[in-house]
């Protein structure tokens, strides 16, 4: 997959920065520009346009809705994701109206960023595959259409933190603690306890216990497709 460009809408220098090192966490998206007005975004879309929008509602010129709708005018395939502080029932219904595909509101955690990049990837990905459609492939494309702004299984709970976990199990054939998935992802011990609770009443992970030289038993975890073979830290 090529790069997917990423042009930042947003007045405050500090959030412009925020933004584009998040964008770094994700090799599959290339900053390409920051506008910080309506019209500069306009003129900035209009000769080079970018695959994906992240867009502050509130500029000194004009709204990112209106910006949203002009650029309608001559272009339908830019996509768009919020992230404004406004709240405001009208503004959110009309963002969705007009077909963005995540709203988030500052201020928002890092984390829900990452989720909402990595959830239009996905749909990047499907939209734009190098083939012919079957039914199965347009059903693929509108649940991954789905996802963007959907409300999380439980709380605390994010899909994008979920794939980093399972993306260990990966180096971690033979079983992983929740010690050692804290410590890869950077998350809490808690959270990793939360997280791996919730993958095995998905039956996505398994549990086991292993007893040590000390003979205090510890849980591992492993993939549920590996139930099969027992880790080799017994």
């Amino acid at each position: 997959m090529t790069g997917i460009k990423v042009l930042i809408v947003e007045d405050n220098p500090l959030a412009l920065e925020i933004n584009r090192e998040f964008l770094k966490e994700d090799a599959d998206f290339t900053y390409v520009g920051a506008a910080s007005s309506g019209q500069e975004a306009l003129d900035f879309i209009m000769g080079s346009p970018p695959d994906l929008v992240l867009l502050d509602n509130f500029l000194p010129d004009f709204n990112g809705l209106v910006l949203i709708e002009k650029v309608r005018q001559f272009n339908s395939k830019v996509d768009f994701i919020m992230v404004t502080a406004a709240k405001e029932v009208p503004i959110v219904q009309k963002s969705f109206h007009l077909g963005i595909r995540d709203y988030l509101i500052k201020p928002y955690l890092k984390e829900r960023l990452l989720q909402a990049l990595h959830d239009y990837k996905r749909f990047y990905t499907k939209l734009n595959q190098d083939h012919s459609y079957d039914q199965e492939g347009v059903d693929a494309v509108a649940k991954a259409a789905g996802r963007f702004g959907s409300v999380q299984p439980s709380k605390g709970i994010s899909s994008f933190t979920k794939e980093k976990i399972l993306a260990v199990f990966e180096r971690f054939q033979d079983g992983v603690t929740a010690e050692e998935v804290a410590g890869e992802i950077g998350i809490s011990l808690v959270a990793a306890r939360n997280y791996l609770r919730t993958l095995v009443q998905e039956r996505v992970v398994a549990m086991d216990l292993n007893y040590g030289s000390l003979g205090r038993p510890s849980h591992v975890f492993y993939l549920a497709a590996s139930e099969g073979k027992k880790s080799k830290r017994d």
